[in-house]
């Protein structure tokens, strides 16, 4: 009969149980580990959907953003729509061209008044406007259609006359003319000259 070493024994007894007790702890981390993954996926998840509906609740038509309440705005009473051109608070962006206009009265030049277009109080902007007397008209609408000059020309003389609205835009048209581009246009103020963008 072999002799079995009482030192020996304990040892592979310690030896099983640290072997046991690191098997226990990798279960444990192993279930730990899954647990993480699981709340991270469902976090995850959850953010995805709630960008999702912020996005998709962010993205309604302009029409739905800036649809008016029953009770006018001053701006609103101050800055009707002519021809159907509104006055909205911000610029759209959907169709943004340029066409730009040169007047000659008796001959010499005369510069397109700045901010024709846009409210003395920055609460709206048409989407015929311009910024400066370069002859640029702004052209920014929701969508994209076809502008005239005579649009143009009822907004400033309407909404805009002390803009130095030139009177002889109302008289008959004989013999006045602006420049669009290289194009010489006949012109009143209710001209149905097309705004062609440049």
């Amino acid at each position: 009969m072999s002799q079995t070493n009482p030192q020996s024994v304990k040892q592979n007894r310690r030896d099983k149980q640290q072997r046991r007790e690191a098997e226990r702890l990798r279960a444990q981390q192993r279930q730990r580990k899954n647990v993480a993954i699981i709340i991270g996926s469902i976090v995850l998840v959850v953010a995805v959907i709630g960008i999702f509906i912020w996005r998709s609740m962010s993205a309604a038509t302009p029409a739905t953003k800036t649809q008016s309440t029953s009770t006018p705005t001053p701006a609103q009473t101050a800055y009707s729509a002519v021809n159907g051109i509104t006055c909205d608070p911000k610029e759209q962006g959907t169709y943004h061209v340029h066409a730009h206009l040169s007047m000659y009265v008796n001959g010499k030049a005369v510069a397109l008044p700045q901010t024709i277009g846009i409210a003395g109080d920055n609460s709206c902007i048409y989407w015929l406007h311009t910024h400066d007397t370069s002859g640029v008209i702004h052209i920014e609408a929701p969508a994209q259609r076809s502008f005239l000059l005579g649009d143009f020309m009822q907004l400033w003389k309407q909404r805009f006359s002390s803009l130095n609205y030139l009177p002889q835009l109302d008289q008959p048209r004989v013999g006045r003319r602006m420049w669009m581009g290289s194009l010489s246009v006949a012109i009143s103020a209710r001209s149905n000259c097309k705004l062609i963008p440049w």
